[in-house]
């Protein structure tokens, strides 16, 4: 297991099966999205996030068999319909583990911030 999905499963609340993220350990999470809608999650993102240029996030889907990538949180954005199309549910990290996005296949994305 990388050292990445080992953080995953240890300190950021995730189920050990890559079900998702355990929300109850985030009480101050933000709703991104109730519907899925990727043009509101864009939205908010930029709005809880200043300065999404200086971000550098892994991204990890649900699907084992894909790699985890490293990419900037803007980048992300821009492309974020593409990206979340790959599987069922994608979850995004920082790379310093500041931040917590799920893209949820029912529909709920939501975002916190986290500390280690």
């Amino acid at each position: 297991m990388l050292k990445v999905e080992q953080l995953l499963i240890d300190d950021l609340h995730f189920d050990a099966n890559f079900h998702g993220v355990n929300w109850d350990s985030y009480p101050n999470h933000l709703i991104l999205s109730n519907s899925g809608d990727c043009e509101e999650s864009k939205l908010n993102i930029n709005q809880y996030i200043n300065d999404n240029n200086s971000i550098d996030c892994y991204v990890m889907w649900d699907r084992g068999d894909l790699p985890i990538i490293t990419i900037n949180l803007a980048i992300l954005i821009e492309n974020l319909e593409m990206i979340t199309r790959i599987a069922f549910d994608t979850w995004i990290v920082g790379v310093d583990f500041d931040i917590l996005i799920e893209f949820h296949h029912s529909g709920v994305n939501r975002f916190t911030y986290i500390k280690l």
